[in-house]
Order: C-alpha cells, then structure tokens, then sequence
C-alpha cells in the first residue's frame, strides 16, 4: 500500500512537472511576435495543395518522403504530386528512403553501393531540376530503414547527395527522436561524413505527444548548428505493426500534441528555424492528419490556424472556385486552446444559421450499405465539447421504410450508427437529419455506398 501511494505521489509530481513546462512553452506561444521558425507540412497527398483549408494555413513548405530510387525505377508515383505542388507555389525538401519494396527490419532490406546511389540523386535532379533542399536518408537511425546499423554508409550518401548538388539545402542526417543508440550513430556519421554538415534533422512526435523537450534537447546536444524538426504532430491513432492499438483514436489529445509542438517552435527558434507538421490528410497506422481521412476538419487544424494569424502568416490565395467556400456546418467552430484542444470562445462569426456550436454537433456523416437491409451511419464527435446524444434518420428512404436511429459518442471519438430498413434502401444520394440534444436539428448531404 505505501509503494502505491509512492508511486502515486511520484506520477502527480510528473503530471505536475510537465504541467508546469507545458504551461510556460504555452506562455511563449501567447506573447510570441512574427513567426521565427517556418511552419511547413510533411504530407504526400498532391490534393493538399488545391485544399482551400491548406491554403488558409498560408504553409508554403512541404516535405516528401521518396524511394532512394524513384526517379530510375517508378517517376510516375510522385510526378503528379510534384506538378501539384510546382503549380501552386510550394518549396518541396525531398527525403529519400529504403527502396518501395523493401520491409525493414524484415527482408528484403537493401542497402544500395553509393554508386547506385549517386545515379539515382542524379536522375532525380534531372527530372525535377527546381527541387533543391534534400535529406539523404529519412529516419537514417531507425529499424525501418536499412541504414540503422550502417551509419558511415550513410554519411556516404550524404557525401554523394552534397556532391551532385552543391547549391542545394541538404539535411545531413534526419533520424528519430529517443531512437536507441542515436548518440554512437551520430558520432559514426560525423567521424565518416567529408563534407561538414550545415544543417541536422528530428522527428520530434515523442516530445510533442508527451509534453517534454527531452529528445529534442538531448539531440541539440549531440549535433551543431541548426536544426530542422522534419516531422512532428500530434497523434489522433496509433496502431503498431503487429496490429495492436496503442494509442487509441482520441482528437483532444492530437490537437495538445500540435499545440505542444508549436509551443516548441517559437521556445526553440533560434536553433530550430523550420517545423513541419505531419500530415495534413490523416488515416493509415499512424493517424496524424490535421483533416480526417472522411474530410472533416479536426482541432488540432484549429491549433495550427490560429498560431498561424497570431504569428501574423497570411493565407494564400484559395484555389479557384473556392474563394467563398465554408466550412460544413458539422465542421464550424471556435477557436481552440492548444494545451486542452477544447474550444475557447463562441464562434459565433463561424456558424452559419444561428445554430451555436455548444454543444458541439456531431460531423463528418458517412453512409455504407449494411447487408441487404441497412445502413451504417458513419459520426465523429468533435473534441473539446460535451458528448454528443441524438438521433439520425435517412431521407429519402421513407420507401425502404428506415426507422430513425439513437447515437451517443464521446468528445473526440467516433461511432458507428446501424439504420435498420424495412426494404433494401437504394445507394446514391442521402440527406442525414442529425438531431443534438440542444440544438435544432440540421441536414447533412451524404451518400450511401
């Protein structure tokens, strides 16, 4: 019992100490002027940019992750993305990676000669000339990539890369934070490198997930010079690769993590003068994404918008089209407190129809067929706001006879509504009427699938 109530005693004190730190890298964030560092997106979705929610963020640095080499065996994968983002204005800094077939730690797991290397960067620069900032290898330290246990051939490649593009920006090594055994893979890496690295890269998600600055402090210590954070956010799922959820789906938490690494942005701008945020769309094992998968805006997109205009970065001109566009009624909102993810004012100016946003109302409906007769009702319950009861029901599917449907979700997480029909209900279009406990009842357009 008096080991519990130590154990107790010590986790307050740590919830405590973070608290604290937290606390003060949120007081930065407050009083902070003009944005130091640069605020850019790592994301590989080329409809990112035609986003007219991206292009209010005012971001104009992205960041791509590649095969080491795409440019000889697969051009066409990343073609449309580059386009895409050449088209609109954005600075891409590209990270190559193991080969698209490979499965590191698994096999295959190749580690190319420099020479093939060198061809491949070669190709590259060939093929997209304007590109001209470059990691040499992404997460170079970790188990995934087949440069974890060969830190002089990675310097190696650093060696090529700097040599093929003498003018360009390269990040000499871009690992991940608290991977073990970084310091001896850094000091390897500079003890074989010839050229003497200007600028270091972290993935920085463990400091913003858990509220501290140790990883990124202790990196800064290893390394000179400037550092580019190369990935960080705030992660809304987490599925590891045994299948097993670690970190279940929860966007209150997200929207801290991103609120924490913007924190982090201004307290450390003058070693780290560039951010970016993984993702803007999100799904896959590790769900990071700003946007939902289904399309709906998420808090921690809040977090980003409003340190954006505070740090006084302007949006860039929407795409065409989109000049006028709103944001979903299911979708509007208030301003967000970074180190909660809750709503902090009314948004009244948000909300269109006199609907207000507390409580929140349920967003993003999906509609899949369920069988031969139902419908699933796919809802997200917006974080920062109370739960969310109501009711759904399907028009125009009164002839299939679908009965009306009660929902509960909690804030930040997801449900799953099964609409029971008489009939076979018909796929196409689909009005939900979704009723809020407290609010007038309101119509989203779907479709059923």
């Amino acid at each position: 019992m008096a080991t519990e109530r130590t154990d107790r005693a010590r986790r307050r004190r740590w919830r405590a100490a973070l608290g604290g730190l937290a606390a003060a890298l949120a007081l930065t964030l407050a009083v902070a002027g003009p944005a130091q560092a640069e605020i850019g997106i790592s994301d590989s979705g080329r409809w990112t940019f035609t986003d007219w929610r991206f292009t209010d963020l005012g971001i104009t640095d992205a960041r791509l992750v590649v095969p080491w080499d795409v440019a000889l065996t697969d051009p066409g994968s990343i073609a449309p993305y580059l386009s895409a983002a050449a088209g609109t204005g954005m600075d891409v800094h590209v990270a190559f990676e193991h080969a698209a077939g490979d499965s590191c730690p698994g096999t295959p797991c190749g580690l190319p000669s420099v020479a093939d290397y060198r061809t491949a960067v070669d190709a590259f620069r060939a093929r997209w000339p304007w590109v001209t900032s470059f990691a040499p290898w992404n997460e170079a330290s970790h188990e995934t990539q087949p440069t974890m246990h060969a830190p002089a051939r990675a310097a190696a490649y650093f060696d090529a890369l700097s040599d093929a593009c003498p003018g360009c920006t390269i990040v000499a090594a871009d690992v991940l934070g608290g991977d073990p055994g970084l310091g001896a893979w850094l000091r390897d890496f500079r003890a074989a490198a010839v050229h003497v690295p200007a600028l270091w890269g972290l993935h920085d998600y463990g400091d913003a997930d858990r509220h501290s600055t140790a990883d990124l402090d202790g990196f800064l210590a290893l390394v000179p010079g400037p550092v580019w954070i190369t990935e960080t956010g705030g992660i809304v799922q987490f599925t590891g690769r045994d299948g097993v959820e670690t970190m279940p789906y929860d966007e209150a938490r997200a929207a801290r993590g991103v609120g924490f690494a913007l924190a982090i942005a201004d307290a450390y701008a003058d070693r780290v003068p560039r951010v970016y945020l993984h993702s803007f769309t999100g799904g896959g094992r590790m769900d990071t994404g700003l946007v939902g998968p289904e399309g709906a805006t998420r808090r921690a997109y809040d977090v980003v918008l409003d340190w954006m205009r505070a740090h006084a970065v302007a949006p860039r001109p929407r795409p065409p089209g989109k000049e006028n566009a709103q944001a979903p009624l299911w979708d509007q909102r208030g301003s967000v407190d970074p180190r909660t993810g809750a709503v902090t004012d009314d948004g009244a100016d948000r909300v269109r129809g006199g609907v207000p946003p507390h409580p929140v109302s349920l967003r993003s409906p999906r509609l899949f067929r369920r069988g031969v007769r139902g419908v699933q009702v796919k809802l997200a319950c917006p974080a920062g706001g109370p739960t969310c009861r109501g009711h759904v029901v399907l028009k125009p599917h009164k002839a299939a006879g679908c009965r009306s449907a009660r929902y509960a979700a909690k804030a930040g997480r997801r449900t799953t509504v099964l609409v029971h029909c008489r009939h076979r209900p018909r796929s196409g279009a689909a009005r939900v009427v979704l009723t809020q406990h407290g609010l007038r009842s309101w119509t989203a357009k779907a479709r059923v699938r």
